[in-house]
């Protein structure tokens, strides 16, 4: 039953992606077609969505943080009467992170893999954007691995070394969660990043992406077991890459409109994998409509900006440090019926040792590598 309800989405989803796709060729549509398309769908103004793309990845970092000590009882998100859709608050912020990396990353290409030596320029950003914070925090979790007392420990031996240094831990299962919880992800992170210019050498049209991922999203239904883990999460990169091809977005009515039906979809399959990413791409279609210009949204836009660091060091911090700080003291409990989270002392003193590790991390690590040690690559592998 369960497989051929996955079957009946996928294929609903596939017909989706293939409509929108036609949809963006808005240069051979009629002119009513057009006044149709100008309806539901406005242009993207990249650089203009650069404080919105911040404080999208803000909200998707605290979303996965808040989850993780949910898991602990430090900050309870959910009363328990929402415990079905408990889980599903840290993978809509990784789902969020996926999308704006299909963007971002496929626009930094665009702009880069063209000029001369834009291959190596673009290997050099690229590896200079996660690998130096990311090796520093497996050295960490090296040293420190015996001061772990809680529920998790890492395994540290020769191989889940060697699968991680190579970011391949998310195709061995057995050793995914070996060093760090939230690891998995970069291994979907450094496949991107490998398959974009292969894609871009292919000159894809944006039918051709939105075919090649309604069939990726049929065969996942049919052969869950046989496709390659990475294309499970096909479809969020490849939303990020169709609103840079086709350089427009969902209009505000329209991006609501396409909530209510993720929602719907969500609310009726809240296990199906599909079901979560069809919300997080709706989510993000409402999101990227706002410009964020409030000066409320300057702390959260802070926190995009550091949010690398902050989704490094988070699972680190949490299974090292709350152990130790013994069962959670509730400052705020979810009492009240139209009081729907919880809060303790542990959780306020956690995220506040992980906002400055993270800080520290961003200015000492991850701002240098982006800048002082990218320069020096480029000064020593590009030509002149």
């Amino acid at each position: 039953m369960q497989s051929q309800s996955s079957q009946v989405l996928a294929q609903r989803c596939a017909v989706i992606v293939l409509v929108a796709g036609k949809l963006q060729h808005i240069q051979n549509l009629s002119r009513i077609q057009q006044a149709m398309f100008s309806l539901a769908f406005k242009p993207l103004d990249v650089d203009e969505r650069h404080r919105c793309f911040d404080v999208i990845r803000g909200i998707a970092v605290l979303l996965v943080v808040f989850a993780h000590l949910d898991n602990y009882q430090a900050l309870m998100v959910w009363p328990i009467s929402y415990q079905p859709i408990q889980g599903h608050i840290g993978q809509l912020g990784v789902h969020l992170f996926f999308i704006l990396s299909g963007a971002l990353i496929w626009l930094s290409a665009k702009n880069t893999l063209h000029k001369p030596d834009g291959w190596t320029i673009y290997a050099i950003n690229r590896i200079t954007r996660i690998t130096p914070l990311y090796l520093a925090s497996i050295l960490f979790i090296v040293l420190a691995k015996d001061c772990y007392i809680g529920r998790f420990k890492p395994t540290i031996d020769l191989e889940t070394l060697t699968w991680h240094l190579f970011f391949l831990q998310s195709y061995k299962p057995s050793l995914l969660y070996n060093l760090n919880s939230v690891f998995w992800t970069l291994t979907y992170e450094m496949t991107f990043y490998l398959i974009v210019p292969l894609l871009l050498l292919l000159k894809p049209k944006p039918i051709l992406l939105a075919a090649g991922t309604a069939l990726v999203l049929i065969l996942l239904s049919n052969f869950p077991t046989v496709a390659p883990s990475f294309f499970s999460y096909w479809i969020l990169f490849a939303a990020g890459i169709l609103i840079i091809e086709t350089s427009t977005i969902p209009k505000p009515w329209f991006s609501v409109w396409l909530l209510l039906v993720a929602t719907a979809l969500f609310t009726a399959q809240p296990k199906l994998l599909l079901a979560e990413q069809l919300f997080a791409i709706a989510c993000f279609m409402v999101m990227i409509n706002f410009k964020f210009q409030s000066g409320v949204f300057k702390p959260v836009a802070f926190v995009g900006v550091i949010s690398y660091s902050i989704y490094i060091w988070h699972a680190v911090l949490i299974h090292l440090v709350l152990p130790y700080l013994g069962k959670p003291q509730p400052i705020l409990a979810p009492q009240l019926p139209f009081l729907p989270f919880g809060i303790s002392i542990q959780g306020v003193f956690i995220v506040t040792l992980i906002m400055l590790v993270a800080y520290t991390s961003y200015r000492i690590i991850e701002k240098p590598s982006m800048n002082r040690l990218r320069m020096v690559l480029q000064r020593r592998l590009v030509k002149r």
